[in-house]
């Protein structure tokens, strides 16, 4: 999956207990297991709230003051071909799948027969219908709203029929404003998906779960 700005770290790492003089074991840490006790506390501390994926438009001239402005063709390229390979990727032929423990030479193999990219590159937008849009937020109507201290001017990207979203520049309490903005689904909540995910950690990031 192809993005732009993450929200939150994935917590988890894995160590090694013991040596040659004891018995050896390996441990999930603590990250982790206090990351799984977070989101299962934010789920049940959730309430639906999804917003429209439309009016994130209104949302952000009201609020931000921001202008529609042009993209190049080459822009215009890639932000297709990432809504393509991110909600369209049945459209594509892939390579056969990796085993469970790639050895190099499977990895070499894969990454030679993806042509995934250039499938997607050359994919005319118009069979998908899709509607492409960008916003310039300046960055001081940032630094009004939310109070800190953005020095750069937001591009917000997305194309309304995949609901695609992503984000250059800003900062981040921009970045979260807009997750949190969104809200979650009854089904985002019981399956913790990923825009759950992002969700949860931007309300304990911004300080609204201490």
């Amino acid at each position: 999956m192809y993005i732009k700005k993450a929200f939150g770290k994935a917590a988890g790492s894995i160590g090694i207990i013991g040596g040659a003089d004891g018995p050896t074991a390996v441990y999930l840490s603590k990250k982790e297991e206090e990351t799984d006790a977070f989101l299962q506390w934010a789920a049940e501390n959730t309430t639906v709230n999804l917003r429209p994926f439309s009016n994130l438009i209104a949302y952000l001239k009201v609020e931000y003051n921001a202008v529609e402005c042009s993209l190049s063709t080459g822009q215009l390229q890639m932000l297709k071909v990432n809504v393509i390979l991110n909600h369209y990727p049945h459209l594509l032929t892939l390579p056969s799948p990796l085993s469970a423990h790639p050895r190099r030479r499977e990895l070499r193999r894969y990454l030679k027969e993806d042509t995934s990219f250039e499938q997607a590159r050359e994919y005319p937008a118009e069979r998908l219908g899709l509607s492409f849009h960008a916003y310039r937020v300046p960055a001081q109507s940032i630094r009004t709203k939310l109070l800190c201290d953005c020095q750069e001017d937001a591009m917000v990207l997305m194309e309304l029929t995949s609901e695609y979203l992503c984000m250059e520049n800003g900062c981040d309490a921009f970045h979260r404003d807009l997750v949190i903005w969104r809200g979650v689904s009854e089904e985002d909540i019981a399956n913790k998906t990923p825009r759950f995910y992002g969700y949860a950690y931007a309300k304990k990031e911004r300080g609204d779960w201490l």
